[in-house]
């Protein structure tokens, strides 16, 4: 993606917040690998997030089709509002090194509760780089969670 892409994505983006009557400002537009990683500012940001995060999602996928159409380009986005995304995975990659801990000091499992891949998916990566412990997933669909074990 070169500078004119960049550019146009951040005016595609731009009048989408305006035409849905929302004060969103982009705060960071970076490029990593394939991955457009867009932070906004808004003081709208619940609206914009909401349950779970689960509007953002909407957003981000109706965005990203959005600038491939338009830039006939294949674009991966990564959309974050007030830091939601970034603080969220913080506070998995701290449950994780806290469940690691615990596991360890006890000698024994720590089953996490159930949650979406991409938050295992932070929890097993957190905890890759340990010796002392290994993490499994086990469970089905929506019942899916992390098992924390000491090596």
């Amino acid at each position: 993606m070169n500078e004119d892409s960049l550019e146009k994505t951040k005016e595609i983006i731009t009048d989408f917040f305006e035409k849905m009557t929302i004060l969103a400002d982009i705060e960071e537009q970076k490029l990593v690998d394939n991955l457009l990683k867009i932070t906004l500012v808004s003081g709208e940001a619940q609206v914009l997030i909401g349950q779970q995060g689960k509007t953002l999602s909407d957003i981000q996928n109706i965005l990203a089709k959005m600038l491939r159409k338009k830039l006939d380009k294949e674009v991966f986005l990564d959309l974050d509002v007030n830091n939601y995304k970034s603080d969220k995975e913080q506070r998995f990659r701290d449950l994780a090194q806290e469940a690691a801990d615990e596991a360890v000091s006890s000698g024994r499992e720590k089953t996490l509760f159930p949650m979406p891949a991409f938050e295992r998916r932070i929890i097993h990566t957190e905890l890759a780089k340990r010796q002392d412990v290994k993490t499994e997933s086990i469970g089905e669909a929506e019942e899916r969670r992390v098992v924390i074990r000491p090596v």
